[in-house]
């Protein structure tokens, strides 16, 4: 058996590439082109709140599965993908620059979306493989505010709205009852992508007085999403569901700015949180699971030459 992926000849816009996979050659040329454009950026309200408009074309290379064991040729290459992203918003600070807010609303368009997927072989085997979903959209919008109440204290906050799905995606792969029930697909078109809330947010208030002279700081934040799915194939097993995590700094700092010592805490309500999810190959049902770390405090010295 043989794998590689050596250049076989320069063309202008780029590589022409031979894979070797079990006597299966594949090449493929890649020429990729990616702009962005500002369409305009002017303001029908005050300089302290300019409006913006833009327009960006990117792409993501494609390549090849250099570890699929099933010697079909389908499965080796997988096409770059393109989208196009359009925004719109308005960047502001009032209040003599103490308050700034910030508003935007997008659409991205995908075609060719790249996803990686998990398959078990018919003789067990388990592989992951990058596929191309046909389309998919992603659109919503986000804002974002700080606020200088007084030279002692300040609020920060953001939130966002993400409406995110497979606009066109016939062949997904199954979930893991589909799997059981010998089903090989299933169509995932208008289904949600993996890894996209609904909506989300953070907030976070901090609050500094001397001490001794020093500068000691109150900081409390809190991050909250709701359910998201963690796999392309939109499995029920394999999501999180909405949660709220809490996270406070205590700081007393130097009056020269040199050191700090900080009490930092993390997820102080001990949820749990998932940041990866997949299926036991072995034993459908059975779940490989990393959270987050559950609640923690640590103690952090900083020095500034």
């Amino acid at each position: 058996m043989e794998y590689g992926a050596t250049p076989v000849h320069e063309e202008p816009y780029g590589q022409v590439l031979e894979l070797i996979v079990r006597s299966i050659q594949v090449k493929r040329t890649v020429i990729g082109i990616a702009a962005l454009c500002a369409l305009a950026s002017a303001s029908a309200a005050p300089v302290s709140a300019p409006l913006y408009v833009s327009y960006a074309r990117g792409f993501k290379a494609g390549g090849f599965n250099p570890g699929d064991i099933t010697a079909v040729a389908a499965n080796i290459p997988f096409a770059p993908e393109h989208v196009n992203a359009y925004e719109v918003g308005v960047k502001s600070e009032w209040l003599e620059e103490r308050l700034l807010v910030n508003l935007a609303v997008f659409r991205s368009e995908y075609s060719d979306l790249q996803v990686s997927i998990n398959q078990i072989t018919s003789n067990g085997t388990f592989i992951s493989l990058v596929r191309n979903a046909a389309a998919s959209i992603s659109q919503g919008a986000e804002f974002e505010t700080r606020w200088a109440v007084s030279r002692q204290f300040r609020l920060s906050a953001n939130a966002s709205y993400l409406d995110a799905y497979y606009a066109d995606y016939l062949n997904g792969s199954p979930t893991s009852a589909q799997t059981l029930i010998g089903q090989k697909s299933q169509d995932l078109s208008g289904r949600p992508t993996e890894y996209a809330s609904k909506l989300s947010g953070s907030a976070v208030a901090t609050y500094t007085t001397p001490v001794a002279g020093l500068p000691f700081t109150t900081e409390v934040g809190v991050y909250a999403a709701r359910r998201s799915y963690l796999d392309p194939t939109d499995d029920d097993l394999l999501q999180q569901h909405g949660y709220a995590r809490l996270d406070a700094r205590l700081g007393l700092e130097s009056a020269d700015g040199h050191w700090a010592v900080d009490v930092i805490g993390k997820n102080l309500a001990d949820r749990e949180i998932r940041t990866f999810v997949t299926n036991q190959p072995t034993a459908l049902g059975s779940l490989l699971v990393q959270n987050q770390q559950p609640r923690n405090v640590a103690l952090q010295f900083r020095y500034h030459w």
